[in-house]
Order: structure tokens, then sequence, then C-alpha cells
């Protein structure tokens, strides 16, 4: 599966978790190991530092972690 798919589905995820956030930057990604297609997988979210407008992310399969990253999230302009 393509990286590219994999962030889409995190950058997804992200909105719909925080609905008043936006993606500011993609600070980090590490590709740990391949997602096979149609592999389901576990996004989850965990604040970086209070206040910093950065927030981790991983993406898990069964197996374990195959992706993890740090992103930038701003508030959303209307």
């Amino acid at each position: 599966m393509p990286g590219v798919v994999i962030l889409d589905e995190v950058l997804a995820a992200l909105l719909e978790r925080f609905p008043e956030r936006e993606l500011t930057a993609i600070r980090t990604v590490k590709f740990l190991a391949p997602l096979k297609p149609e592999q389901p997988f576990t996004i989850r979210f965990s604040p970086s530092r209070e206040g910093s407008g950065e927030i981790k992310f991983c993406c898990c399969v069964e197996a374990g972690v195959i992706v993890e990253g740090l992103l930038e999230i701003g508030f959303a302009t209307q």
C-alpha cells in the first residue's frame, strides 16, 4: 500500500477526531513495515507536548506498529 494512501487515512481520522483543527505540517513520518492491500489497520493519536500544537500518531496492525510520526496542527480557519 503506498505511503500517501496511509497518510490520507491519517488525515481523515485526524479531521474526524478533531474537527476544529487542521493539519499545518507533517513534521516526521517513519514507515516501519509495509501494509498489504486490504489489510486493516488502526490509527492512534497522542499529544506530543501540552500546548505545542503537535500530535503524535501511529498506525498499527496485529503484528505491531507500521507507521509513526508527528503532525503539526492548528485551529481551522473559517
